[in-house]
Order: structure tokens, then C-alpha cells, then sequence
């Protein structure tokens, strides 16, 4: 760390703030919230960087360079990390953090809690009631949902980021000739096997065929891998005329840049949430496509339900699709099979469970499924995704957070 950060640091007054970022669209929330929140009201943020991605890395930094005026960046080493840790708390400097599940995250929150502040880091935050462990000051986030966690708010004030200006243009009345695939890195994190993310490409390819785009694109996600995306590119053949760009900044901000009035295909991806925030216009349309659970790991099934079914919130059931036997179907479609229905979900028997689930549903008002863990048509009748498992920790989740485990029909 060079010295002068060493000296500032030293030297830092109220109107400097401390930032470990992790995602660059946090870059946008910041912005929002240092213009919105009396804690940081036309603070300087000192942002270190603690993407390991190269591509994550150079994003974060075209990022920052829009907001140069007041956000200084800095690459960070572990020895300087524990030099600022220490500093931090010598000098009760206020931190933001972006990552709440990180190891730096959780130390903050045991020696600098009441100065702690943490930001959202995309749709793992959904997952933030299960894993906190220690109280800290505020989080911030563009999921309301998060509000509705009565046990989160033992450990932190939940504030919602704003939305800001938006006119009256109705998305899906405006005619698109562009459409733009946001890819994923879901075979990266060993979520999902390469030869279903492929198909599932492929499918969504052939599904865009039916309608009367002119131009498809494939944007990358910032962690995919180089040699995934030769086979992507290898995979679709000249008929089908993909064009394959380099994820330079976040999509997000392609999109604004570029002045852009598009189709989006969201592969369960926080854009859904976070193209709104840097866009002063409607001027969008997405189309959100899931997996079914069972396509994902065993370890992590649980988990992208309750992401994917939170994220689909804001969605009609007929707008979200989702990918099965190698066909793309809306969840009208799905719950109105009755023999794909039952293909695909296990009727509940486990009696902690089931009585779990019962009082919930007499005692508090359960959203429309969408994909959730546990689909309820009355008492009698609850299922789950076949591969979720009536273990202990489907019972550990219910018990902290049954708001975003159980839609009902």
C-alpha cells in the first residue's frame, strides 16, 4: 500500500468512508446511497478493490472512473488488509463492505459493528438470513423482499436502495429488434454441469427464433470462462447468428452507454433487479429463465431456488420460463401439467416439516410461487423440488426464514 493511503488513513476525518467492493454494479448503489443517507452525505470513499476476477477487476475500475470526483480506487494485498483492518478500528472509521459472507466481513462485524455498514452484492445477498452471524449497524439492498425476514432484523436494520426517476413507458409494448443473452458463470461455481448450461443456451436460441428479432448477442458474465465460451461459440453454428462480445464493463452499464432499447434474457441474474438503477427510462424488456432445481448441484439446490423464486418476485408466472427436458415453459404451463408437475416435485412427509409449514400458513400471509423450495396447494398437499432434501437444513432454513421458502398455489 503506498504511503500516502498509509497517512490518509492515519489522518481520516468523517468525511472519508472506507469501501470494500466486490461487485462493480455496487458502484451505482453507491452512488445512491452516499446521496440519500446521512451516514455518507457527499462522503469520499476510499474503495478497495477485492474482485479476483481480471475481467471483475477492470470493470470495477471503468466503474469507478464515471465517479472519479469522489471515489478514489486502490488494489488491495492481504498484508495491507490487515494494516487498514487494524486502523479501522483504532480510528472508528466508517466501512462499507460488499460482501457480507466474506471472511473480512465477518471480522468487522466482531470488532467494528457499530461502524459497519454492508452493501449489496447481488442476489447472494438473498441468501444473507442464513448466514449472518453477528450483529453490524445497517444493510443495504434492492431486494424488499430481505424486509420481510423477521429474524434478519435481530441483526441489522434492513434499508432499501430507491429506485429514482422512471417515466411512464410501458416495456413491453415497445418492438425490439435486439436481443442480448447475459451469460452466467454458474458452471464456473460448480452449480451446474457444462453440458446443460450449453444445451440450455441452445435452447434459448432456438426458443428467440420464434420471434422477430434481428440481431441476437451474447454478453458474457465477467467470471465465465474463456474455453466455455469457445465452445458456446464453436456450439452455435451459422444459422443461428450469435454474436459474442467481450464483457469490457457491466452489462449495466453497456446498456446505458450504448443507449440501448432491448430484449434481455436473464439467466437468473441480479440485473434483473439492478438494470432499473442505473436507467432513467423503461426502455427494457427482460425475460427471466430458470433451471429446474433438480439440474442443480445437490450442495446447492436449496440455495438457487430461494434466489431464483425471490428474484422472479416481480415477475408474472407467465413471463417466467423455465428450463425442463430440454424445453423452455412458463410456470402457468408447468403447475397446470399434472404429470410434470409430479415428474419434478416430491409430496412433503417429514411431520417437523409439514407442521412447520402448517403454522406458517395459518399464521401469515405466503406469496404466489414462483419457483420457491416448498409449493403449498393447502395443508394436505405440500411438495417439494425433488432434489431438496427433507433434512436438517430445509428445517434450519424454515425456522429462520419460511418467507422465502414457502409460495403457495
Amino acid at each position: 500500500m503506498n504511503t500516502r493511503i498509509l497517512r490518509l488513513l492515519f489522518s481520516i476525518s468523517t468525511d472519508y468512508v472506507i469501501f470494500f467492493g466486490y461487485s462493480p454494479f455496487q458502484i451505482n448503489l453507491i452512488n445512491k446511497i452516499r446521496n440519500s443517507n446521512e451516514e455518507f452525505l457527499n462522503s469520499k470513499i476510499l474503495l478497495f478493490d477485492l474482485n479476483k476476477s481480471l475481467n471483475g477487476q477492470n470493470q470495477f475500475k471503468k466503474s469507478c472512473h464515471k465517479f472519479e470526483s469522489f471515489i478514489e480506487y486502490n488494489n488491495l494485498s492481504k498484508i495491507n488488509l490487515i494494516q487498514i483492518l487494524i486502523l479501522i478500528k483504532l480510528r472508528n472509521i466508517n466501512v462499507i463492505h460488499g460482501n457480507y459472507n466474506s471472511k473480512t466481513f465477518k471480522i468487522l462485524s466482531k470488532i467494528h459493528s457499530k461502524h459497519l455498514f454492508g452493501l449489496d452484492d447481488g442476489s447472494n445477498s438473498l441468501l444473507m438470513p442464513f448466514r449472518l452471524e453477528n450483529k453490524f449497524k445497517k444493510f443495504f439492498t434492492i431486494f424488499p423482499v430481505l424486509k420481510e425476514c423477521n429474524n434478519l432484523k435481530k441483526y441489522v436494520d434492513i434499508v432499501e436502495i430507491e429506485k429514482g426517476f422512471r417515466n411512464k413507458t410501458l416495456s413491453n409494448k415497445i418492438k425490439y429488434n435486439d436481443v442480448y443473452i447475459c451469460g452466467s458463470a454458474d458452471v464456473e461455481q460448480g452449480l451446474i454441469k457444462e453440458e446443460i448450461y450449453m444445451n440450455k443456451v441452445s435452447v434459448i436460441i432456438n426458443y428467440l427464433k420464434n420471434y422477430s428479432f434481428k440481431n441476437i448477442f451474447y454478453y458474457p458474465h465477467r467470471r465465465e470462462s474463456i474455453f466455455k465460451l469457445k465452445k458456446l461459440k464453436i456450439s452455435c453454428d451459422d444459422s443461428q447468428k450469435v454474436c459474442f462480445l467481450k464483457p469490457l464493463i457491466p452489462f449495466d452499464d453497456y446498456y446505458a452507454i450504448n443507449n440501448l432499447k432491448a430484449c434481455v434474457i436473464s439467466l437468473t441474474s441480479t440485473l434483473e433487479k439492478s438494470l432499473g438503477f442505473i436507467l432513467d427510462h423503461n426502455n427494457f424488456l427482460i425475460k427471466p429463465i430458470r433451471y429446474s432445481p433438480n439440474y442443480i448441484d445437490q450442495n446447492y439446490c436449496l440455495d438457487y431456488s430461494i434466489i431464483s423464486s425471490s428474484l422472479s418476485s416481480k415477475f408474472r408466472r407467465e413471463e417466467i420460463l423455465i428450463f425442463l427436458n430440454n424445453h423452455l415453459i412458463n410456470y402457468i404451463d408447468f403447475l397446470s401439467d399434472t404429470d410434470l408437475l409430479k415428474s419434478s416435485m416430491t409430496k412433503i412427509q417429514h411431520k417437523q416439516i409439514i407442521d412447520i409449514i402448517t403454522f406458517y400458513f395459518e399464521n401469515r400471509k405466503i406469496q404466489k410461487w414462483k419457483g420457491q423450495p416448498i409449493l403449498i396447494s393447502d395443508k394436505f398437499n405440500i411438495f417439494r423440488w425433488n432434489k431438496i432434501l427433507e433434512n436438517y437444513k430445509l428445517i434450519n432454513y424454515l425456522q429462520i426464514a419460511p418467507e422465502l421458502i414457502i409460495g403457495h398455489l
